[in-house]
């Protein structure tokens, strides 16, 4: 049971290897678009921004290298954004920019990313327009913020943010602004990082 389950990883592996997509130039993509792909790298220097894309499913790593950049958006308002990372092996490693963007569309996003690792040296952005309560939370077992973290909403709303691992610990030591938001602490916080808080509820 034990050499199958380790065949299966290595399996899983070599196969989200070899399907790794990396972007090393300035890329738009507009529609439907898959991105069960395995791992993604957008490199120093160049972005990609895909937009209208209703289901954005990752499942390898995620990694944003420094002076590179990663956006979803939404310019329908009849497209709602899900945006997730369910595979507890994989990581999201952000040295740039990483924004998911549903503020003109009605219907609430799902931002849920869970992985076994979060490290944001760079900027991330999460936000919905509020008016129904959108999904924000980013999940891992290891969780480390050094940059700036943001979620926003144009309203508040019944939404929870959701940070780290029931019970387990997150480490910030960079800043975390919530706007509109909801923010259920679950985790012990580690860190001297900042929290700005506008227009928010901590539970």
């Amino acid at each position: 049971m034990i050499f199958k389950r380790l065949f299966y990883l290595i399996w899983l592996f070599l196969v989200q290897g070899l399907l790794a997509v990396t972007i090393t130039q300035d890329t738009v993509t507009s529609g439907t678009i898959n991105l069960s792909v395995g791992s993604i790298t957008v490199s120093s220097g160049a972005y990609w921004s895909i937009i209208n894309n209703a289901v954005s499913a990752f499942v390898g790593d995620l990694t944003v290298q420094s002076n590179a950049g990663f956006y979803i958006s939404t310019t329908n308002p009849l497209i709602g954004l899900q945006v997730t990372l369910l595979g507890v092996l994989n990581s999201i490693q952000n040295n740039g920019v990483i924004s998911f963007n549903s503020l003109k569309t009605l219907i609430a996003p799902n931002y849920n990313l869970v992985g076994l690792s979060f490290l944001n040296n760079g900027q991330m952005y999460l936000a919905a327009d509020g008016t129904n309560p959108p999904v924000m939370a980013l999940t891992a077992a290891s969780w480390t913020n050094n940059g700036l973290l943001v979620f926003y909403q144009n309203q508040r709303s019944e939404s929870l943010i959701n940070l780290g691992t029931t019970l387990g610990s997150i480490t910030n030591a960079g800043s975390i602004c919530l706007y509109s938001s909801v923010y259920q602490q679950l985790t012990s916080i580690t860190g001297s990082g900042w929290y700005v808080f506008l227009i928010f509820f901590l539970l």
